[in-house]
């Protein structure tokens, strides 16, 4: 880029002296031509010169405002952008305002209760689970009502942090979470609260605390239920979470080195502009730092804690949110008077564009009336027109070039602006770069000095092994002393219990003659003991020893006997089941062929068996243009309905029973003759699909022509019992 911008500064200037040598010549032309022509002609020609060089002045003005109203515009958007910045800024700023103001309303509202912060929704909900009976174990919760703060200038970024496990319940049963849960969606609930299953009791943490000096949302908190600490150290690790307020002590105690033991992560307040109120969250896991922002929470506090501090505490953040929304009046008006100040100067310079646009506009005019005046004279010379064509050709050239040249000059503007943020970006990776090699070199000194400790500690150990096995030596040695020495013990032990089974205490005082006399003495004791007892220890022993046998035979004859009568019992009991279920199969079984064999003529009925009375109930319809299915008793129906209603029943029952002969006699007496059609139909059909079964059906009318009869039907006509009375007279 420079040698190209060398070369087309060479051209330009190449092109400017031709353009210089040019006019030197029509300057000698015109004043060859003006000792001719006299004054006239060189007035005029004098009069389109200036009229030239105001048009080429106008013409650079207009370039100059046209390559300005780019960085004009630029300006004035960057400053309506930050205007509209500082305006949203501003909407968010009153509503952070309105926000607190509600806060503080509502704190020196409240009653002191510890549903103080909850919606009417989660109070209702939790005098129904005081109302609900049948809990194994009643539930816990919202877990935000359980809990104290000590501390309460942390209320907005620990209620945020803990976000909706202060909203949770917690239960001690899955049938608990089931029926919570049923209890919630009966509610409606605009969101259901989390159900939390807790098993044991309380959580020992004293192995996985921090460092005493420093305070832990756990040691912040207090409890009135064991089940709510629990809960929070296992979804939320409040033991291994510290508090510091300082944002630069929090950084130094978390990314400078090695983090403390047993933290996880530390909560500080947010020191920037206009972030009062709000949290950061750091965290250092194995050397990866992590920074986020904790957003204020800004709905009622769920937690317990001192109202008044509370109160307090809200105010000076009102007083601090009033002086933050100062601020960003002041700078939304200096916004509004730097983005007013760009639009008047850019309103300006278009004005001033259209000015030297009319201006450029009037002096070509002038330059063309110049020109026609100055052909009008006689014996101009083409020379002259040459030039002046030359001269316009080596100006256009110039120009051609000029913004040639420019645009390198902006080019290399453009490459040393890239390049000198390339330079400052190197400066930040280079000082970046030093950052971290000095926390390499400090990290490598920590790794030398670790591997000189363990080196000492490796000698230390070394040391303490040699010392256990020579102490593991000295034991064996001593082992095997004692070992000899019980060998020796025991040989003595068995050697004298070959003369007494059992050790004897004897006392040190006693000597052999005094135990012989003790000896004698108890032996003469026993002797008179055994006498008045009438037998012997021996003799009493064998007696007790067979009574005993005696009485486990008993027991055992008795434990089996009741072992059978349980067993018994349970054969009954199972007999007893499977009879009852046959008792309703055969009854399910008898309804429906009830049912099936009354549809034969019409007929809608019911019939319940009661087993256990031995009872049985029935209910017909004969009328089938009757909605009603209730049926009538049976001693509202007529006979031949009775007869009818009758055989459907010994049908049915007749299925269910196994009977190899069944016999009916005068089943037709009380019938029409319609009736006794078709329940003699029914007979002879019922006894056809039974099979292995005979019917003997006995009536005093004739069955023929009205029964559907075939090879399988025997009928036997007997004498009509006076017909036999004549014949006998005869």
């Amino acid at each position: 880029l420079l040698r190209e911008e060398r070369d087309a500064f060479q051209r330009l200037k190449t092109a400017r002296d031709d353009m210089k040598a040019c006019q030197r010549k029509i300057q000698d032309e015109e004043r060859r031509l003006g000792e001719s022509t006299g004054n006239a002609r060189t007035q005029k020609d004098s009069e389109l010169a200036h009229a030239r060089k105001r048009e080429q002045l106008l013409k650079e003005q207009i370039d100059e405002i046209q390559n300005n109203l780019p960085d004009l515009t630029r300006r004035l958007g960057e400053a309506e952008q930050h205007f509209k910045k500082l305006a949203h800024n501003k909407d968010l700023k009153r509503k952070e305002i309105v926000s607190v103001e509600q806060q503080v309303r509502e704190l020196k509202a409240a009653t002191g209760g510890r549903f103080d912060g909850y919606d009417r929704e989660i109070r209702d909900l939790v005098k129904a689970i005081e109302n609900e009976r049948g809990w194994e174990q009643k539930p816990v919760g919202p877990i935000g009502a359980h809990i104290r703060l000590s501390k309460p200038e942390w209320s907005g970024i620990l209620e945020r942090t803990l976000g909706e496990g202060l909203n949770a319940f917690v239960v001690r049963s899955k049938s608990d979470q089931t029926r919570l849960a049923n209890l919630m969606r009966r509610f409606r609930l605009k969101k259901q609260p989390p159900i939390y299953i807790a098993y044991g009791g309380r959580i020992d943490t004293s192995n996985q605390e921090p460092d005493p000096r420093f305070d832990t949302i756990l040691s912040v908190l207090q409890f009135d239920d064991d089940i709510v600490r629990s809960q929070l150290i296992i979804s939320n690790q409040i033991e291994k979470i510290i508090l510091i307020r300082d944002r630069v002590e929090a950084e130094r105690v978390m990314v400078e080195g090695v983090p403390p033991r047993n933290v996880s992560a530390c909560l500080c307040f947010h020191d920037g502009r206009g972030k009062r109120g709000w949290g950061l969250r750091l965290t250092n896991r194995n050397g990866s730092v992590g920074t986020s922002p904790v957003l204020p929470y800004t709905m009622r506090p769920r937690m317990q804690t001192d109202s008044g501090q509370q109160v307090e505490i809200q105010e000076e953040n009102l007083k601090h949110l009033g002086q933050e929304m100062a601020e960003i009046n002041r700078d939304e008006r200096q916004a509004q008077q730097a983005v007013q100040r760009c639009k008047t100067e850019l309103d300006n310079q278009r004005k001033d564009v259209k000015r030297f646009e009319s201006d450029l506009r009037r002096t070509q005019a002038d330059m063309e009336r110049v020109q026609m005046e100055l052909d009008a004279f006689e014996g101009v010379d083409d020379r002259l027109n040459i030039l002046r064509a030359e001269l316009e050709s080596r100006r256009s050239e110039e120009e051609q070039l000029g913004n040639q040249y420019g645009e390198m000059g902006l080019a290399k503007r453009d490459l040393k602006q890239k390049a000198e943020k390339a330079r400052l970006k190197l400066e930040e990776e280079k000082n970046e770069q030093e950052d971290w090699q000095n926390r390499v070199d400090k990290a490598a000194q920590k790794v030398a000095t670790a591997e000189n400790m363990r080196k000492s500690i490796l000698a230390e150990k070394n040391g303490a092994f040699e010392s256990l096995d020579i102490a593991k030596n000295e034991r064996r040695r001593a082992e095997e002393r004692r070992d000899r020495k019980a060998e020796e013990v025991a040989n003595f032990i068995e050697q004298a219990r070959q003369t007494a089974p059992e050790r004897v205490h004897i006392p040190d005082n006693e000597t052999h003659s005094s135990i012989e006399q003790k000896y004698t003495k108890i032996r003469e004791q026993i002797k008179q003991r055994e006498s008045r007892l009438g037998a012997s220890d021996q003799q009493i022993y064998d007696r007790a020893t067979e009574a005993e046998e005696r009485y486990e035979d008993v027991q055992r004859q008795t434990q089996d006997v009741d072992d059978t009568i349980v067993a018994l019992k349970r054969a009954i009991e199972s007999r007893l089941q499977i009879w009852r279920k046959f008792q309703r199969e055969i009854s399910a079984r008898i309804r429906i062929q009830f049912n099936y064999l009354l549809s034969e003529r019409g007929f809608r009925g019911k019939i319940d068996l009661d087993h256990k009375a031995r009872k049985v109930f029935l209910q017909i319809e004969p009328d089938e243009t009757r909605k009603s299915s209730a049926g009538r008793n049976t001693k509202t129906l007529s006979g031949g309905e009775k007869s009818f209603s009758s055989i459907c029943m010994l049908l049915s029952v007749w299925e269910a029973i196994g009977s190899p002969i069944r016999c009916l006699d005068e089943f037709d007496v009380f019938m029409d003759n319609v009736n006794r059609a078709i329940s003699t139909n029914m007979l002879v059909d019922a006894a056809r699909r039974s099979v292995s079964r005979q019917y003997i059906l006995i009536t005093p009318n004739a069955i023929e022509g009205r029964a559907r009869l075939d090879k399988d039907v025997k009928i036997i006509r007997l004498t009509d019992p006076r017909q036999r009375t004549l014949d006998n007279f005869q």
